[in-house]
């Protein structure tokens, strides 16, 4: 990968003692929704995030899992404004921790 847009990202979790569910989430979908672009499987305009992960790149299956929490997440936030508790967060950290290994493994 020349330009991998997936390096514009960085966990949000990381910035703020407080962060804002919606963005922390919202920013981890693009993420992921990036380095599926990156590997030459990008998310279609006009897919919904189910549809995106009905189609998920099979390069990024160790990811797959963590994706689909992510996911439902994001959905939740994004369309019901869902309040997470500590431990929910917590699965989008470990998101980002596989996503952080997948990413490497496509953009060194």
């Amino acid at each position: 990968i020349e330009y991998a847009a997936c390096g514009a990202f960085r966990n949000p979790l990381a910035e703020s003692a407080q962060p804002d569910d919606a963005r922390v989430l919202a920013v981890s979908f693009d993420a992921l929704c990036a380095l599926a672009s990156d590997i030459g499987a990008p998310r279609k305009p006009d897919t919904t995030p189910y549809e995106f992960m009905a189609a998920f790149p099979k390069e990024l299956r160790g990811l797959k899992t963590a994706a689909a929490e992510l996911v439902d997440m994001y959905v939740a936030s994004a369309y019901n404004d869902v309040r997470f508790t500590e431990r929910d967060m917590d699965r989008v950290r470990r998101f980002w921790m596989k996503y952080e290994a997948m990413r490497r493994r496509y953009t060194k």
